[in-house]
């Protein structure tokens, strides 16, 4: 079971990076442990970063509307210097924290910014309701899976995750971790997936 975990958001849909401590792969949690850390899959909240450019109608319509139209973990990135409704306007989401979301943001605004302007800015960050950092973060679609096909059945079973790309995978059965890993990897074509979640 896999997913990608990347997204893009049009232009008037748009993170400041806070990332909780990542879990290593020898420290990897039971399910019992794994599930008591995960946020509602479908519950966001959205914090807006004041900058200059913004005006106060454009961070009610992030307010509004940034939650339903990006996953968490989730960052919105922008031009000072074409404002908001402008092309560069970039949106990143499903990821695993918003440091990660905010870099893919960041970095699809500054490839499309026109040259000789100002460097993007993050202005928005989309994340879990009621969210605070703990040892274990999941992207909302990670976190959709794990709470229902991950749960499902007995035997050994293995959670594996990208934390650059937001890709993840399940594994069960003998192997389990090498199936995590090779679903994750696949999922995200990045070398990064760890084991983060073991039963």
């Amino acid at each position: 079971m896999t997913d990608r975990g990347r997204g893009s958001a049009a232009a008037a849909v748009l993170v400041a990076a806070m990332t909780a401590l990542p879990v290593a792969a020898q420290d990897a949690l039971d399910e019992g442990a794994a599930r008591r850390m995960l946020f509602d899959a479908q519950r966001a909240e959205v914090v807006v970063y004041p900058q200059g450019f913004l005006s106060e109608a454009e961070a009610q319509v992030l307010r509004d509307t940034a939650a339903r139209a990006i996953p968490y973990y989730g960052a919105i990135a922008a031009s000072p210097s074409q404002g908001l409704a402008a092309e560069p306007t970039s949106a990143a989401g499903n990821h695993h924290d918003v440091a990660a979301a905010g870099r893919i943001a960041l970095a699809e605004c500054d490839a499309k910014r026109a040259s000789g302007t100002a460097p993007c800015v993050v202005v928005a960050e989309v994340r879990p309701r009621g969210w605070q950092a703990r040892p274990l973060q999941l992207s909302s679609g990670a976190t959709a899976t794990f709470r229902g096909d991950f749960r499902r059945g007995g035997g050994e079973k293995s959670f594996a995750l990208s934390p650059s790309t937001g890709g993840f995978g399940v594994g069960r059965g003998v192997g389990a971790d090498a199936s995590a890993l090779a679903a994750c990897a696949s999922a995200s074509r990045a070398p990064d997936c760890r084991v983060v979640v073991r039963d």
